[in-house]
């Protein structure tokens, strides 16, 4: 087995930094406090004319995000001292057993007409359910939507061969 070489430690020499100010620099401005924190700050676009518009008009509140930040949150505000507990409400005996459970009104169901001779055939009738070929028919598009369409189509293509630029 090899021998562990002997592990030194080299001297920590001091190096002079020349002219750093032995205290901060003192501010004279006067104002709040700038504080630069990661997340979202709520504004409101008129807040500059009225600071309290962040609590009185909620609607218009919203989140400016400094530099691309991650949003934040507000969290709840909850002191467990000021917690007020409720019980749910009972109800009266009295007042359920003399109450009925009230019956809710109900309106006849409709009936379809009954097909008529007399109709001639061809001829729409309200309520009759039409047959599959029909409604197929009806949900087809007129001869001149069709034209239209294909003219829209058959323009768009052919002027966007004509401004792509011819390949070598």
């Amino acid at each position: 087995m090899p021998e562990i070489p002997e592990i030194r430690i080299p001297q920590i020499r001091e190096i002079a930094v020349p002219n750093l100010p032995s205290a901060p620099p003192v501010t004279l401005e006067l104002g709040p406090p700038i504080i630069e924190m990661p997340g979202c700050v709520p504004v409101h676009p008129d807040a500059k004319l009225n600071p309290r518009l962040l609590e009185d008009d909620p609607g218009r509140v919203g989140a400016f995000c400094p530099h691309g930040q991650v949003p934040s949150f507000n969290p709840m505000d909850f002191t467990p001292n000021e917690f007020v507990r409720t019980t749910p409400v009972q109800p009266r005996a009295k007042d359920s057993e003399n109450k009925e459970s009230p019956t809710p009104n109900v309106p006849p169901v409709p009936r379809l007409p009954e097909p008529d001779a007399s109709i001639p055939k061809g001829t729409e009738v309200p309520g009759l359910p039409k047959p599959l070929i029909e409604k197929v028919v009806d949900g087809l598009p007129s001869v001149e939507m069709v034209v239209t369409t294909t003219t829209i189509a058959l323009v768009a293509s052919t002027a966007a061969l004509v401004a792509k630029p011819a390949e070598n």
